[in-house]
C-alpha cells in the first residue's frame, strides 16, 4: 500500500554548507512554529532530541523528512556528519563519541558544548545559520574573517543552546539565554597560522587522503595520527614536570604551557581550549621526526611523558617512541595506617572547577 502524499511542506532551502539541526531549526521558525513542534510533526513521539541528529537520524527517518521537503535526499543526507564521518574513522561509532566531531553532551533540548559559530558570518547571512564545518573539532578559527569561533555568548557565558531558539528569537544570532544579539559583538581579526592546519584537514576530508612525513596515508590514518599527537601533547600539558613544559615551550615558543585545559575527551573541549592544543600540534607536524628525536632527549623527555605503554600507535609514531628514552619510573605504593585530608593542590581545584563550569553549561569570562 502506498503511502499517502504529506498535506504539509518545508518551505526552506538548505543553504551552502547548512548543517542538518539548522536547516530543521530555520524552517522551523519560517512554518511559524518552534522546533519541538516541527519535529513532533515530523516523527511523531520519537524522541529525536535525544540523539544528535547531525549525525543520528536513519535512512527511514530522513526519507520521512525528504517527503515534507523540497530539498533532494541526496542534499539532506549531505547536510548530515554521515559521510564525514567514513573518512574519519572507520570504528563502530554508534552511540560513542566520534574523534574530531565535537560532542554534544546533550540532554534533551540542551547541550554542554559542540555548537561553535563565527560571529562575522552571522552578520553576513541574509539569515543566520549554522555551517557543517564548526562542527569539525579542528576548526577554531573562521578561515573567511581570521577570528576565533565562540561557543559561548559573549555576555552571559552560557554555552550556545541552538534548540532552545523560538520564535521571538526569530534567528541564531540571538542568544537564548540573555537575549544578546550576538552580531552586535565585535571581534577582532587574530594573527595565526592555525587555519593551515584546518585547511589540509578539510582537503583530507574531502579527498580521502592527506600526505604525513612526505607519505600519502588515507584520511583516516591522517586523523588517527593526529588525534594521537594531540594525546601526547595533553599529557605534556598536564605533566608536573619542568621537563614537559619545556619541552613544549621549545616546540611551540607561544604554547603557554601552564594553561589549564579541563580533562575531558578533546572534542568536549570548548573552542579556545581546542585552539592551544591545536596550535601546539601544528608545530609538531611542521618538524621532521629527527628533530622531534633531538629535542625530546635534549629535555629527558621519556616515552611515558607522550604515550604509555599500553597505548597502540600508528606505524609512524612508533617509530617515534621508540627512539625515546625508555621510562625508568616505577609505581611506589604507600600504605598509610591512620586516614589523612591533605588540602589539594591549586592545580586540582582549578580543573575540578572547569568541570563544574562544564556542568552549568558556561565558561569562565576571558581576560
Amino acid at each position: 500500500m502506498s503511502r499517502s502524499q504529506p498535506t504539509w511542506f518545508i518551505p526552506t532551502r538548505i543553504e551552502e554548507d547548512e548543517i542538518l539541526s539548522s536547516w530543521l531549526i530555520r524552517s522551523a521558525l519560517d512554518s511559524g512554529c518552534s522546533p519541538l513542534t516541527m519535529i513532533g510533526l515530523l516523527w511523531g513521539k520519537r524522541r529525536v532530541l535525544t540523539i544528535d541528529i547531525d549525525r543520528a537520524l536513519n535512512h527511514q527517518m530522513l526519507t520521512d523528512l525528504q517527503r515534507h521537503s523540497n530539498e533532494s535526499f541526496e542534499k539532506i543526507l549531505n547536510s548530515t556528519l554521515s559521510n564525514s564521518i567514513k573518512k574519519i574513522t572507520d570504528k563502530d561509532t554508534k552511540n560513542q563519541s566520534i574523534p574530531w566531531i565535537l560532542a554534544l553532551g546533550q540532554r534533551n533540548r540542551h547541550n554542554y558544548s559542540g555548537r561553535q559559530i563565527c560571529i562575522e558570518c552571522l552578520k553576513s547571512d541574509s539569515t543566520p545559520y549554522y555551517r557543517k564545518n564548526w562542527r569539525f573539532a579542528w576548526n577554531t578559527i573562521c578561515s573567511k574573517h581570521n577570528i576565533h569561533l565562540i561557543d559561548a555568548c559573549p555576555h552571559c557565558h552560557q554555552v550556545l543552546q541552538p534548540f532552545q531558539i523560538d520564535i521571538q528569537h526569530q534567528n541564531f544570532a540571538i542568544c537564548t539565554s540573555c537575549g544578546l544579539d550576538m552580531k552586535e559583538h565585535l571581534q577582532h581579526p587574530i594573527e595565526s597560522t592555525l587555519t593551515n592546519f584546518q585547511s589540509i584537514s578539510q582537503a583530507a576530508l574531502e579527498s580521502g587522503f592527506s600526505y604525513y612525513q612526505n607519505e600519502q596515508v588515507s584520511s583516516i590514518e591522517w586523523f588517527m595520527i593526529m588525534r594521537m599527537w594531540i594525546t601526547g601533547i595533553r599529557a605534556l600539558l598536564s605533566s608536573k614536570s619542568n621537563k614537559a613544559h619545556d619541552f613544549l615551550n621549545a616546540v611551540h615558543p607561544h604554547a603557554n604551557s601552564n594553561t589549564l585545559i579541563t580533562p575531558i575527551k578533546f572534542e568536549f573541549l570548548h573552542a579556545s581550549e581546542r585552539f592551544k592544543i591545536l596550535e601546539i600540534l601544528q608545530s609538531i607536524v611542521q618538524m621532521q621526526p629527527y628533530q622531534l628525536i633531538e629535542l625530546a632527549n635534549q629535555f629527558q623527555i621519556s616515552q611515558s611523558y607522550l604515550w604509555s605503554v599500553n597505548t597502540k600507535l600508528p606505524t609512524q609514531l612508533s617509530e617515534i617512541y621508540t627512539q625515546l628514552k625508555p621510562s625508568n619510573r616505577r609505581k611506589v605504593v604507600i600504605k598509610s595506617t591512620e586516614p589523612t585530608s591533605q588540602p589539594k593542590s591549586k592545580l586540582s581545584v582549578q580543573r575540578k572547577w572547569l568541570k563544574l563550569l562544564r556542568k552549568m553549561k558556561t565558561q569562565p569570562p576571558t581576560s
